[in-house]
């Protein structure tokens, strides 16, 4: 994603050095799943790390797994039992919530963030619409549903990720409730094309190819004329398009919105400055330092939550 700004000037001296502590502990965190949960933890490691597929894995209660790829590695070093695998589709099981049930799991990591470390619990969805930008396979629209939201405006990039996600909607039987849009989100209404092969995350309206499928690149207004209620939840996890969005963004189209979620990729300080000069009060969280395989940049990862006052 090209910035119009300097990356480095948008965290301060503090946030750059803690970013690499933070790296390092997830890093260390991932390390220590695996640990907990394979017997043979480093050589099940060792395997994912150079991809070395299938890998014969044994759990710490002794039971052996043939792993197929590296989501099924570690979706089981999470520990969690409340999970079930037949073939392409993944239920996740839930004590207080109806199960949850997707296909195109294995090229989407965000899903472990979601249902096993719940990142999305602390936006508050109850009765409210949740226009969700970078929906991806609807893996968070659907969790957004499942925890109150009336409704849900989902927009992905690109379009095998489009088709994956609204089998996701009909097998969940949530098409009354989410709407999938196949859509970049950028500061002015234009367009793009995607190979339909391409699939998985990470991917920014930088990444278009020469040909393929015609994507529409719409603004936040074009998206609210899918507005189905006026106490809304903006969602934003686009891969870089945030600081187009949000800094082009008038005062009025953003105070639309009661609570906006920002996963940053590049820094925080110019957001957090314009949605506070908008009328929200900001919290963030630490970024931490991440290389971007396919934008091929650095890159400074964290969450801002933005409350409109």
């Amino acid at each position: 994603m090209k910035t119009s700004f300097n990356v480095h000037f948008n965290i301060t001296f503090f946030d750059f050095f803690k970013s690499f502590f933070i790296y390092g502990q997830r890093y260390f965190l991932a390390f220590n799943r695996y640990r907990k949960s394979y017997k043979n933890y480093f050589s099940v490691l060792k395997q994912v790390r150079n991809q070395h597929f299938p890998i014969i894995a044994i759990l710490k209660n002794g039971k052996k797994l043939i792993l197929k790829n590296g989501p099924e590695a570690a979706i089981h070093a999470y520990g969690s039992k409340n999970f079930q695998i037949n073939d392409d589709e993944l239920t996740i099981k839930n004590e207080f919530l109806p199960n949850v049930s997707l296909i195109g799991w294995k090229d989407n990591a965000d899903l472990y963030e979601i249902y096993f470390q719940n990142h999305y619990e602390k936006i508050p969805v109850n009765s409210k619409e949740v226009l969700d930008v970078g929906s991806n396979i609807c893996d968070s629209s659907i969790y957004f549903v499942l925890n109150g939201a009336t409704n849900v405006i989902a927009v992905e990039l690109l379009p095998q990720n489009c088709e994956v996600a609204q089998k996701n909607i009909t097998l969940n039987k949530m098409n009354d409730q989410i709407n999938i849009i196949m859509a970049g989100c950028a500061d002015k209404k234009s367009h793009a094309y995607f190979s339909s092969s391409k699939k998985g995350m990470g991917y920014a309206i930088d990444a278009a190819d020469d040909d393929g499928i015609k994507v529409p690149l719409l603004t936040i207004n074009d998206l609210l004329k899918f507005s189905k209620n006026e106490s809304r939840i903006l969602k934003l996890d686009c891969e870089g398009c945030e600081y187009d969005v949000i800094l082009s963004s008038s005062q009025e189209t953003l105070r639309k919105f009661e609570y906006i979620f920002i996963e940053y990729h590049f820094g925080y300080l110019n957001l957090k400055k314009k949605l506070e000069s908008c009328g929200f009060d900001v919290k963030k969280t630490y970024p931490s330092y991440y290389y971007h395989k396919i934008l091929k940049k650095k890159s400074y990862i964290g969450y801002l939550y933005a409350i409109r006052c």
